[in-house]
C-alpha cells in the first residue's frame, strides 16, 4: 500500500507523457500538411531530385551500382516520390520525426538511467526546422533512425561477457555501414560511449573505436567497387547538397541543421554519463534549497492535525502540480511552433509555388504568388513562370513590368541566360524552354530541350509526357507510344498515359484534336534547333498570337521602340479591343523622343495612358539627373516601361 501513490504518479506521469507527444506530432503533422505543402518539394526539381530518381516500373534502384548507404538513399527515393500527395509526405515527415525521437529516449534511457528523457524531443524539432526552410533531408534522417534502432537493440541484448557484446557491435557496425552509412560515425560514438563509461568495459570500448577504422576498408573491399579514400570520405558529414552516393566530392560548410543533428547524438551521450553519476547530487541541492525556502509553511501544516484538511490539501496540491505541468507543455509547444513559423522560409515557399502552379497551369495562382516575391529574388526560371501565366491570363503586354523583368529571361538568349543556374537549374529551365516552344510550334527545340533535361534527370513523367505529344504532332506514334509505354508505369500518371494510349490507337493522328492541330499549324517548315525566330514563326501562321506577344516583349525589353510601331497594324489581325498598356506607353516615348505621331490604324492612346505619362515627365522634370529621381519614380512608376525604359528594371510597383 505504502508504494501505490508512487506508482498512480508514475503511472500518471506515463499518461501525461503518452498525451502531450500525441498532441505534439498531430500538430506536426498539420502544420506540415496545411502550411508547408511538402508536394512544393516533389515538384521542385532542385530539391526532390537531389536523390536519384525512383523510375517506376524499372525494378527501383536495381540498375545502381552498389555504395555504402545505398538502402537508406533508395527507401528516401521512394518516400520521397510519395510526396505527390501533401498528406502523404506530412505522414512520412512525421513518421522520420517520431522514429528519431522515439530512438532518441530509448538511447537517452539506456545512458542516464531513465533521466533527461525531455530531450527526445530535440530531433523532431531540428527535422520540422530542417522543412520549414525547405531544406529536406530524408535520407539523412532514415540513415539515424535506423542506427538509433540497432543502438537500442544493442544495449537490450542480454550479453554479460564483453566478447559477445563486441561481436554483436561488428554485425551491427557492418549492417549500419552498408544499409545507412550516414549514421555509421554516431552509432560506433554512442556505443563506445555505452561500453566505456556505463559498463566500464573499456577494451570494448577502445575496440568499437578501433573497428570504425577498420570495418570501412574490410567492407568496401569485399562489397564495393570503391577505393579506400572513398570508403573513408562517406562516413564523414558530407554537404546533403551534393549527390550522396558521389564520396569524393566532400564539403564542411553544409547547412547547419543537418550538422547539429549529425553530431547531437554523441554530445547528448555525453551529457547523459553526466547526468547518471551526478544527477542525483544536483537533484539533492535543488530539493534541499526547496526544503529551506518553504520551512515556515511547512511548520504550520504541522499544527493542522485535521485528516480531511490534509486530504484536502493534499489534492489541491496535485491538481495544482498537474495544472502546472499542463502550462508548461503549453508554453512549450508555444515557443516551438512560434520559433518555427518564425524561421520558415517564405520566400522559398513563394518560389515553390510558382513553379508548382504553372506546372499545373493555375495561371492565376502564379500570379498571386508572384506579387509576394522579392524583386532581388527573381531568376529567369520563375520570371519565365510569371511571364507565362500572364500570356494565358491575357495580360502579358498589360502588366508585364509590374513584375521584375530581370536581364537574359528572353527565350532565345538561352546560353547567356543560364550561366548563373545550377546545373539542376538549367534542366529545370530547359524544360521550361520545352514547354513554351511547344506551345509556339517549335516542336524541334522543345524536343531537344526536353531530351536534354531528361538526359540530365534520368526520369520526369511531365517531360515523358511532353516528349510523347511533341511526337503525336511530328507524326511518329510508335516512338510517342515508347514514352507513353513508360509513363503509364508511374502510378500517379497512369491515368493519362493509358488516355493518350488508347487515342493513339483509335487515331494515330489524332485529327481531331484541337491541341495536336493547332500546334501543327503553328510549326514552321524550316523548323530547327537553333534557327527559328519568333518573325519565322509569324511568317509561317500570322495568327501565332503567342508568337506575336512575345515579339513585342523581345522589343521592349530590348528598347526597339520603332520596330513596335511598325507592327500595330497586326493588333487587328488578332483582334483586340484596345492597344495594351505597354504598347501604349511604348508609343508615347516614340512620340517624345521622335516628336513624329505614329500611325496606330484605327487604334487609340487611352486617356488614362495620356494622362500618367503627363504625370512621369512632370514628376521627371523635378530633378536635374535620372538617379536623382529615382526613388519618386519608383513609387508611382515602377510597374510601367517608362521606368523600365530609363533605368532598365521594373516591379517595384504591382498593378492592383
Amino acid at each position: 500500500m505504502v508504494d501505490a501513490p508512487h506508482s498512480d504518479a508514475a503511472n500518471g506521469g506515463r499518461r501525461e507523457a503518452f498525451f502531450f507527444s500525441l498532441f505534439f506530432y498531430l500538430l506536426f503533422f498539420l502544420y506540415i500538411f496545411l502550411y508547408l505543402d511538402p508536394r512544393l518539394i516533389h515538384f521542385s526539381l532542385p530539391s526532390f531530385w537531389r536523390l536519384p530518381p525512383y523510375v517506376p516500373g524499372s525494378g527501383g534502384f536495381v540498375e545502381m551500382p552498389d555504395f555504402p548507404g545505398k538502402t537508406a538513399v533508395c527507401a528516401a527515393g521512394v518516400l520521397l516520390y510519395c510526396f505527390h500527395y501533401s498528406w502523404a509526405g506530412a505522414l512520412i515527415i512525421t513518421a522520420a520525426a517520431g522514429l528519431l525521437s522515439w530512438g532518441t529516449g530509448q538511447c537517452l534511457d539506456a545512458i542516464s538511467g531513465g533521466r533527461l528523457r525531455a530531450f527526445r524531443f530535440i530531433p523532431a524539432i531540428v527535422v520540422l526546422l530542417q522543412y520549414s526552410r525547405y531544406h529536406h533531408y530524408l535520407m539523412e534522417n532514415i540513415s539515424l533512425a535506423l542506427g538509433l534502432l540497432l543502438f537500442y537493440l544493442y544495449t537490450r541484448a542480454c550479453m554479460r561477457r564483453g566478447t559477445l557484446r563486441f561481436v554483436l557491435f561488428l554485425i551491427f557496425s557492418v549492417a549500419i555501414y552498408y544499409a545507412a552509412v550516414f549514421a555509421y560515425l554516431p552509432f560506433v560514438m554512442l556505443c563506445a560511449l555505452y561500453e566505456s563509461l556505463i559498463k566500464r568495459a573499456w577494451l570494448v570500448g577502445l575496440g568499437t573505436l578501433a573497428s570504425a577504422a577498420l570495418i570501412p576498408l574490410a567492407i568496401s573491399a569485399l562489397l564495393f567497387d570503391i577505393n579506400a579514400a572513398e570508403a573513408y570520405l562517406c562516413i564523414l558529414p558530407n554537404d546533403p547538397a551534393i549527390v550522396p552516393y558521389d564520396p569524393l566530392t566532400v564539403y564542411f560548410h553544409g547547412p547547419v541543421l543537418y550538422y547539429f543533428l549529425y553530431v547531437f547524438f554523441p554530445i547528448a551521450g555525453l551529457a547523459c554519463v553526466y547526468w547518471r553519476y551526478n544527477g542525483d547530487k544536483l537533484q539533492d541541492r535543488f530539493r534541499r534549497f526547496k526544503a529551506n525556502k518553504g520551512k515556515a509553511q511547512k511548520k504550520k501544516e504541522r499544527k493542522n492535525k485535521k485528516g480531511k484538511i490534509e486530504q484536502s490539501k493534499a489534492d489541491t496540491s496535485q491538481i495544482a502540480s498537474q495544472s502546472q505541468g499542463m502550462l508548461s507543455a503549453a508554453i512549450l509547444l508555444i515557443v516551438i511552433f512560434s520559433a518555427v513559423l518564425f524561421s520558415t522560409n517564405h520566400q522559398e515557399r513563394h518560389y515553390l509555388r510558382i513553379r508548382y502552379y504553372s506546372q499545373q497551369r493555375m495561371w492565376d495562382d502564379v500570379l498571386r504568388e508572384g506579387r509576394k516575391l522579392e524583386a532581388e529574388r527573381f531568376n529567369v526560371c520563375y520570371c519565365h513562370d510569371v511571364n507565362r501565366a500572364l500570356y494565358h491570363s491575357g495580360r502579358l503586354l498589360d502588366d508585364m513590368f509590374a513584375y521584375p523583368q530581370p536581364t537574359g529571361w528572353c527565350l532565345y538568349n538561352v546560353e547567356a541566360a543560364s550561366r548563373s543556374l545550377s546545373a539542376m537549374e538549367k534542366r529545370a529551365r530547359f524544360l521550361d524552354l520545352s514547354e513554351t516552344f511547344y506551345e509556339l510550334g517549335r516542336v524541334n527545340g522543345a524536343e531537344h530541350y526536353a531530351l536534354d533535361a531528361l538526359t540530365g534527370l534520368q526520369y520526369h513523367p511531365m517531360g515523358l509526357k511532353r516528349l510523347a505529344l511533341i511526337n503525336i504532332v511530328k507524326r511518329r506514334p510508335d516512338t510517342a507510344r515508347t514514352f507513353l509505354l513508360t509513363l503509364r508505369e508511374d502510378f500517379f500518371y497512369r491515368d493519362q498515359a493509358q488516355k493518350l494510349l488508347d487515342r493513339l490507337e483509335a487515331d494515330p493522328d489524332f485529327s481531331a484534336d484541337e491541341e495536336i492541330q493547332q500546334v501543327r499549324s503553328l510549326t514552321p517548315d524550316n523548323d530547327s534547333i537553333y534557327g527559328c525566330s519568333l518573325e519565322e514563326l509569324l511568317a509561317k501562321n500570322k495568327h501565332n498570337r503567342m508568337a506575336f506577344e512575345y515579339l513585342m516583349v523581345d522589343y521592349l525589353q530590348r528598347g526597339k521602340v520603332p520596330e513596335i510601331v511598325q507592327n500595330i497594324e497586326r493588333l487587328s489581325e488578332f483582334h483586340y479591343s484596345a492597344i495594351p498598356r505597354a504598347l501604349e506607353e511604348a508609343l508615347l516615348i516614340y512620340t517624345q523622343t521622335t516628336g513624329e505621331k505614329p500611325d496606330l490604324h484605327g487604334y487609340e492612346i487611352s486617356p488614362e495612358s495620356l494622362k500618367r505619362f503627363q504625370t512621369f515627365l512632370s514628376a521627371s522634370s523635378k530633378y536635374g539627373d535620372q538617379q536623382a529621381a529615382l526613388n519618386e519614380l519608383a513609387d508611382q512608376f515602377g510597374g510601367t516601361y517608362y521606368f523600365y525604359n530609363i533605368y532598365g528594371f521594373a516591379g517595384c510597383q504591382l498593378i492592383r
